[in-house]
Order: C-alpha cells, then structure tokens, then sequence
C-alpha cells in the first residue's frame, strides 16, 4: 500500500503539493518557536500579552500542521476557524496592551 502524502492527501480530499508542504512546514516551525518564544517570555515578564500572541500563533502551527496531514478539507470550517481565533487573541492582546485602562485578565 502507498502511504505517501499525496497518497494520504488525496484520501482526505486535498492534496497539498510538495513544494506548498516545505513552505507549509517551515510556517508551522516557526509558528512553534513564537509559542515557545511567548510562553518563554510570559515566565520571565508574567506579561500576559506575549502569552496570548504566543497561543495565537499555536493557532495558526495547528493550522498548518492540518494542512500539512491533508485534513484540511474534511475540515475546512473548522480550520479556518482556527485561524480567525487566532487572529482575533493576536487584536486583542495588542488593543490590551496598549490601552492602559483594560487589563488582560487571566486564571492564574
């Protein structure tokens, strides 16, 4: 049996091509690094804002990893769900974070 991704992709009803999945891929890596940046930098400065840009971009790497593994299809909505949450935590913590009179509260 053909494993291969394109093989997979198609199963899945989409088929990314091979040079989309390496761009794919290098965006996921990086969208990693930003979480584990802002992660990082919410334990050092306990500043919520660089957590919250650092779970967005968490939302956009599980983006790109679904579409990686060609479930981007089956699950459009749902995916670009993920993306607009994203962007959406990225407005809000810069509005917060730069209007001195909200502050970003979260469960400690």
């Amino acid at each position: 049996m053909d494993l291969t991704l394109e093989y997979v992709a198609g199963l899945a009803g989409t088929y990314v091509p091979p040079n989309l999945t390496w761009d794919y891929a290098a965006r996921l890596v990086i969208c990693v690094i930003i979480l584990a940046l802002g992660i990082w930098a919410w334990r050092q400065s306990m500043e919520r804002t660089a957590l919250l840009v650092g779970i967005a971009f968490g939302f956009f790497g599980l983006y790109y990893l679904l579409v990686i593994l060609g479930l981007g299809g089956p699950w459009e909505t749902g995916v670009l769900v993920l993306r607009y949450l994203g962007y959406l935590i990225v407005i809000y913590a810069l509005y917060a974070a730069g209007s001195r009179r909200l502050e970003i509260r979260l469960p400690e």
